[in-house]
């Protein structure tokens, strides 16, 4: 037996996260156009061209302090285990 989104029972999924998120397709398409042009940017300081020439560069990552991030997420951000990235130089 198919799927029910397949079987032609149920609801259509599109339906189902149209209900769930508010805005329009076009406002997404924006904001990813938006994160593209801000990692060609930052690529372009970097000298990378190519987006898996990032693939392993862990010597590129900065760690942000976790007081830089807002007091709701502070916790979480603190007790993450970044050295598992193995970040060079630190």
């Amino acid at each position: 037996m198919p799927p029910e989104h397949l079987s032609g029972r149920g609801g259509d999924p599109k339906d189902e996260l149209r209900l769930k998120f508010r805005g329009k397709p076009e406002n997404v398409v924006a904001f990813f156009d938006a994160v593209c042009e801000e990692v060609r940017e930052l690529m372009a300081q970097l000298g990378i061209r190519k987006f898996n020439d990032l693939v392993g560069r862990t010597d590129l990552l900065e760690v942000a302090p976790a007081t830089q991030f807002s007091e709701s997420i502070q916790s979480k951000v603190a007790s993450l285990q970044l050295d598992k990235f193995a970040l060079a130089g630190r």
